[in-house]
C-alpha cells in the first residue's frame, strides 16, 4: 500500500493521500483521530497485541474497524444500519434509490494497516 502524508500550513490540517480503493482509510484516520497521537498509540497497542486468530472491533464515531484472521475491514456506519421505516424503504424502492457503497468500505492486511498507522503517528507527532 502506497501513501503520502500532507500538512496544510495555512489551515494546520494533516492529510493522507491513498489510492482510491483505500481512500476510506485516509478519511478514517483524519476524521476519527486527526492529530491525536495518544489515541493512535492506543489503537496501535491493541492491534499489535492481536494474534492471527484473534477477532477485534473498534467502533468509531463514523466508522467500524474489524479485524479477523489478520485482515482488516473498515466500513462506514451507514453500511451497517438499515433504520429506514417500511414506508421509507418502499419510497426508496419506488424511486429506485440506492446507497452508493463505493468508497464506504475497504479491506487490507493487518500488517499493512499497522505500518500505515505507525507512519501516520510518526508524521503527526514530529
Amino acid at each position: 500500500m502506497e501513501y503520502d502524508f500532507t500538512y496544510q500550513r495555512d489551515t494546520r490540517q494533516f492529510g493522507l493521500v491513498l489510492a482510491p480503493e483505500y481512500q476510506i482509510l485516509a478519511t478514517f484516520l483524519v476524521e476519527e483521530f486527526a492529530a491525536n497521537g495518544s489515541a493512535i498509540t492506543q489503537l496501535l497497542q491493541q492491534l499489535t497485541a492481536l494474534t492471527p486468530q484473534d477477532e477485534w472491533r473498534y467502533q468509531g464515531k463514523e466508522f467500524v474497524l474489524e479485524v479477523e484472521q489478520a485482515e482488516v475491514l473498515l466500513q462506514h456506519n451507514s453500511l451497517l444500519h438499515n433504520d429506514a421505516s417500511a414506508s421509507e424503504q418502499q419510497l426508496l424502492l419506488e424511486e429506485q434509490l440506492q446507497l452508493d457503497e463505493h468508497g464506504l468500505s475497504c479491506h487490507c492486511g493487518l500488517e499493512d494497516f499497522v505500518k500505515l498507522l505507525q507512519d501516520w503517528h510518526s508524521f503527526i507527532t514530529e
